[in-house]
């Protein structure tokens, strides 16, 4: 019995590690597609609308920031067998599920409102469209471009 208990702790703590690793890179993407929302939105700095993509150009880069921080304390945790790291990586993570659940409920909540107000900056950029207005005009070129 005592080599099949070796085998699934190793096993599991391989598992651990490699869904640790993969979020690991998943933080990194969002981190980097936060830093380059706030670095491309640098040509788009006379429009009204730049502040909704400031805020979510910085929600990416912390909640990348908070995804690496934790996916960290899973790999090290269970490379090291390190009980506190493990403890610290669960604590975090339940924490992070309950701000899932806060951010949904808030979704939930809010909903008419965000779309209300995401509906309105839509056509009020589409409206400003070849009116002479180049902030708008670039904006829609570029969404276009992509």
């Amino acid at each position: 019995m005592g080599c099949l208990t070796d085998f699934i702790a190793g096993a599991i703590r391989v598992i651990l590690f490699g869904l640790n690793f993969a979020t690991l890179m998943t933080g990194a993407v969002l981190l980097g597609c936060g830093v380059y929302i706030k670095i491309a939105m640098n040509q788009f700095t006379d429009m009204d609308d730049v502040k909704g993509l400031d805020v979510v150009a910085y929600f990416l880069i912390a909640f990348g920031m908070v995804v690496i921080v934790l996916s960290l304390f899973g790999c090290l945790g269970a490379c090291l067998q390190n009980h506190v790291l493990l403890s610290i990586y669960f604590c975090l993570m339940l924490l992070l599920l309950l701000g899932e659940v806060a951010i949904g409920v808030l979704y939930a909540v809010e909903k008419d409102i965000i779309v209300k107000e995401i509906d309105q900056t839509v056509e009020r950029t589409v409206k400003n469209y070849g009116k002479g207005d180049t902030t708008s005009d670039a904006t829609i070129d570029h969404i276009q471009n992509l």
